[in-house]
C-alpha cells in the first residue's frame, strides 16, 4: 500500500470517527436538555398544584375553622364533629407524575411528597 493510500484510509478513519463522535454527542446534548425541560415543566406542574391548594386551604379558611374546633374540645372537654368532605380530588399532578419524580433537582423528590403527607 502506498504511502498517498494510507493517508486517505487514516484520514477517512479519522473522518468516520469525527462524524461518530459528533453524532453521538449531539444526542446526548439533546436528550440532557429534554430532560433539563422535563425536570422544569414537572417542578412548575408540581408547584401550580400545591400553590392551588395553598389557596383552596386559605379560601375555605380550613386552618383557622380547625383551630378553632380543637379550641372548642380543649375547652369543653367534649368530642366536637366538624363535617369535613373533600369532593374533588387534588393531587392529581402528583398521581399522575410521582413515578417521574426522580427527574427532579433535590431536594424536591422528598419534599413534594412530604408535603402530600401533610
Amino acid at each position: 500500500m502506498t504511502q498517498q493510500a494510507m493517508l486517505q484510509l487514516l484520514a477517512v478513519i479519522v473522518g468516520g470517527l469525527i462524524a461518530t463522535a459528533g453524532g453521538l454527542y449531539t444526542n446526548v446534548f439533546i436528550e440532557r436538555e429534554r430532560r433539563k425541560r422535563e425536570s422544569k415543566n414537572l417542578a412548575l406542574a408540581f408547584k401550580g398544584e400545591i400553590t392551588a391548594l395553598l389557596e383552596h386551604i386559605k379560601e375555605r379558611r380550613y386552618q383557622e375553622r380547625f383551630g378553632e374546633v380543637i379550641a372548642e374540645i380543649e375547652q369543653t372537654r367534649q368530642p366536637f364533629l366538624m363535617p369535613f368532605r373533600i369532593r374533588f380530588r387534588y393531587d392529581r399532578v402528583y398521581d399522575s407524575n410521582v413515578s417521574r419524580i426522580g427527574l427532579l433537582k433535590e431536594p424536591l423528590p422528598e419534599l413534594i411528597p412530604l408535603f402530600t403527607f401533610m
